[in-house]
């Protein structure tokens, strides 16, 4: 993970219907683990911290994705 990367932040606060929602990375821990700020396309945008990388993170829980594998 890169500082300023764009990830898919899953199962977070609903906008407009959607808990799936885009994200900048604003700390790497790890490749697996991440700080962000979401970008809800009908809001402002909010801190979500200690994130978990989709597989990683427990079922149903808030995690993230890269972009090309949520296409």
């Amino acid at each position: 993970m890169k500082l300023g990367q764009i990830v898919i932040v899953k199962n977070v606060a609903s906008s407009n219907g959607s808990t799936t929602q885009p994200a900048i990375v604003t700390h790497a821990w790890s490749n697996d683990m991440v700080n962000v700020t979401v970008l809800p396309d009908c809001g402002a945008p909010y801190f979500e911290s200690s994130l978990q990388r989709e597989g990683v993170a427990p079922e149903g829980g808030k995690c993230f994705t890269d972009v090309n594998d949520s296409v």
